[in-house]
C-alpha cells in the first residue's frame, strides 16, 4: 500500500498548485477543486495545469 501512495505522490508532484480558501474564485485557467487528506479532511486546492479529471485519473 506504500507504494501506491509513493506513486501518487511522484504523478502529483509539481502539478498542485496551493491550499486556498474555500470562497476563493478561481482565476482564468486555475481549476479549484476539493481534495480530501486521509479520506476525511476536506480541502480547497488551486491548481494551474491538472484538471479536477486529470486528478481523480491519478487519484
Amino acid at each position: 500500500m506504500s507504494n501506491i501512495l509513493e506513486v501518487k505522490r511522484e504523478q502529483l508532484k509539481d502539478k498542485l498548485g496551493e491550499i486556498v480558501p474555500w470562497n476563493y474564485k478561481p482565476l482564468p485557467g486555475e481549476h479549484v477543486f476539493t481534495a480530501f487528506i486521509m479520506g476525511n479532511i476536506p480541502i480547497r486546492v488551486c491548481s494551474n495545469t491538472l484538471t479536477y479529471e486529470e486528478f481523480c485519473k491519478i487519484c
